[in-house]
């Protein structure tokens, strides 16, 4: 409402003539002070979704050209005004994101095309009815970008003739966008530094940015509502004919041939599809053509992405793949001279893959100490030196399960506070031919390993 905007500037403006007084005392005046912490980069703050003075703080924050990290249905964003060219440059600054790596635009509908001008209206037959049956949601659209946008330059893709648009449905992005009006488009890359693992929880954001003086607050939706998806959005290019899938996600190749009929190709790396335990996919020919091209025409498909800070090697889909390669890697680790290495090798697998392999090295019991809701590392020794660290990563036959907990079992490692247990090398399973998430896990797997291993089938 009206007197909520109102109350919000108030609090911003207010900074600029006057500290504030009592702020002990008064709520409204303590606002203003970690307002004014947050315009002199002082300190990341941490809002409440749950709070709706929060959610209108935040939506204040964005139109004032702040950062602001928010919750959507798949990963945590890093929100700018996307009509502010110096809004939009922080983005990339804070991150430290290849200045050719271009962001998503979100808005709060598919109605909202109407009232900014981004795209020539009316949409083409293909992108009205991909938007009508998908958004809001997990589907970002590569459209043609209009001759008066008002995008800033650097949130759009590779190519100036389109933008990447997309409508999200988690319900505090649909607060924050609906606070921030039509007016502000946001801008919203992964809210990571530029390289790690993706962050599905506002803890992660904090880890990655605190202490930055470019990202004024975080919007934390965790109690609110989980991101679902677990990876990043499908990006469909409806510029092309036929349509190309440039970004695997949730909604999948399967899922848009049944809205429409069409067939769409894919874009993946070669690495994955030289790797691919079915052969080279169908689309190959695109994948150098396109997604090692210089300028790349959506997120996700030039850098390496999604990566913890320890090397991270890709066994099979099967529990006997999976063991054999931590063998394989246990043994590599005893025939190392080096006594200052880590003795120990982090495994991400289904609860289901860890629990069986826990058996076969007869330490399930340690295993079984460990509270099974617990998403951190579960450390167990083999013996005085060798240890195995066990993130569970959703559950088997459950591909959805896997990819909401991907992310989250990534930075695992990386949050392991006690350094005798810090791990030399992730092992990570992989999915079956037969998972609906295939392309979409596989795609952020190898990237995370660096598109440099074998498979062990």
């Amino acid at each position: 409402s009206s007197w909520k905007s109102s109350v919000c500037s108030y609090r911003i403006q207010r900074l600029n003539t006057s500290y504030c007084s009592n702020w002990n005392y008064s709520y409204y005046s303590y606002r203003r002070y970690s307002v004014m912490q947050m315009k002199m980069g002082l300190k990341m703050y941490k809002l409440n979704a749950n709070d709706e003075s929060d959610v209108e703080l935040a939506a204040e924050l964005l139109k004032q050209g702040k950062l602001v990290a928010f919750p959507t249905e798949t990963v945590y964003g890093l929100g700018a005004d996307a009509t502010n060219s110096d809004a939009v440059a922080c983005v990339y600054k804070a991150k430290g994101r290849p200045a050719d790596n271009p962001l998503i635009v979100h808005i709060r509908s598919l109605q909202s095309l109407a009232q900014l001008s981004i795209t020539p209206l009316p949409l083409s037959s293909l992108a009205e009815t991909l938007a009508r049956h998908f958004w809001p949601g997990p589907l970002t659209l590569v459209l043609p970008r209009s001759t008066d946008c008002v995008i800033a330059l650097m949130a759009e893709s590779a190519r100036p003739t389109t933008v990447a648009v997309r409508v999200p449905s988690h319900p505090v992005a649909q607060m924050l966008l609906n606070a921030a009006g039509d007016q502000v488009p946001v801008a919203a890359p992964s809210a990571n530094l530029s390289g790690r693992p993706s962050p599905t929880r506002a803890q992660h954001v904090i880890n990655d940015f605190e202490g930055s003086e470019s990202v004024a607050a975080v919007l934390d939706g965790d109690a609110f509502a989980p991101c679902e998806v677990g990876v990043e959005s499908t990006v469909v290019d409806v510029t092309v004919t036929p349509p190309v899938i440039l970004r695997p996600g949730a909604i999948t190749a399967e899922m848009l041939h049944t809205a429409t009929g069409i067939k769409f190709e894919s874009v993946s790396s070669s690495t994955s599809s030289k790797h691919n335990s079915s052969g080279p996919s169908s689309s190959s020919h695109i994948s150098n053509s396109i997604a090692e091209s210089d300028a790349p025409r959506a997120p996700g498909m030039k850098y390496r992405h999604y990566a913890p800070s320890m090397p991270l090697k890709l066994a099979g889909s099967t529990r006997v793949s999976v063991l054999l390669k931590l063998q394989e890697e246990l043994e590599t680790i005893r025939q190392s001279d080096s006594k200052d290495s880590s003795r120990g090798v982090g495994l991400m697998c289904t609860e289901e893959t860890c629990r069986w392999i826990a058996q076969e090295l007869g330490v399930l019991q340690q295993l079984n100490v460990f509270d099974s809701s617990d998403l951190k590392c579960r450390t167990v020794w083999l013996s005085e030196l060798e240890f195995v660290s066990f993130v569970y990563c959703g559950n088997d036959g459950n591909d959805t399960s896997v990819s909401k907990y991907l992310y989250l079992a990534l930075r695992a490692f990386d949050e392991i506070e006690t350094p005798t247990e810090r791990v030399s090398v992730i092992i990570a399973q992989t999915v079956s031919e037969e998972s609906s998430m295939k392309e979409a896990i596989m795609n952020r797997l190898w990237k995370a390993a660096g598109a440099s291993s074998d498979i062990s089938v």
